[in-house]
């Protein structure tokens, strides 16, 4: 007769299922980390197409300072008198300002100028000043003391030569 010996219990089966969780935990974490990883990708495009945007606007917008600092005639006293705006075009990006001017000849603040920028594609192929005005990308308000410093009198005519002696902007403002 044969005797068997009885069956001894070990952690064989045991250790297969601990490693079968170990992978099945790695596998999930790794999961999540690409998902994250993804999802930032994808940000990081949109923000690079905003920060385009702003660069564009604020190249341009500078354009029109200086334009508005040296040439007064640049912004008219009416928004709705400025008949083309101050174009740039930069990275395909096509940014209008249109801008306006309260002169006081008689004070050292002798010009305020407020300028609005626009994406060209913003608002339409009719990109007018009221358009751009009611709703624009950029706006920036600025004022001109067009007094040289070698002239101390005030003006009774607005500057026409030698002018933006100073310039302080007062807002820069995002929408």
């Amino acid at each position: 007769m044969v005797t068997t010996e009885p069956r001894r219990r070990d952690d064989r089966g045991a250790s297969i299922i601990l490693a079968m969780v170990f992978m099945v935990v790695c596998s999930l974490s790794v999961l999540g980390l690409s998902s994250s990883a993804t999802n930032d990708l994808r940000n990081v495009a949109k923000f690079g197409g905003a920060r385009t945007l702003h660069t564009a606007e604020s190249s341009t917008m500078d354009l029109a300072l200086y334009q508005a600092r040296y040439t007064p005639s640049t912004c008219p006293v009416s928004l709705a008198s400025q008949t083309t705006p101050i174009q740039l075009t930069i990275d395909g990006l096509t940014i209008d300002v249109w801008c306006s001017t309260i002169s006081t000849p008689l004070s050292t603040t002798s010009r305020q100028v407020t300028l609005y920028a626009c994406a060209d594609s913003s608002v339409a192929a009719n990109n007018t000043a009221a358009i751009c005005s009611a709703l624009p990308d950029l706006t920036v308000k600025a004022t001109f003391n067009d007094y040289p410093t070698t002239y101390t009198a005030p003006m009774s005519t607005e500057c026409t030569f030698n002018c933006g002696d100073a310039m302080v902007v007062n807002s820069w403002i995002f929408r």
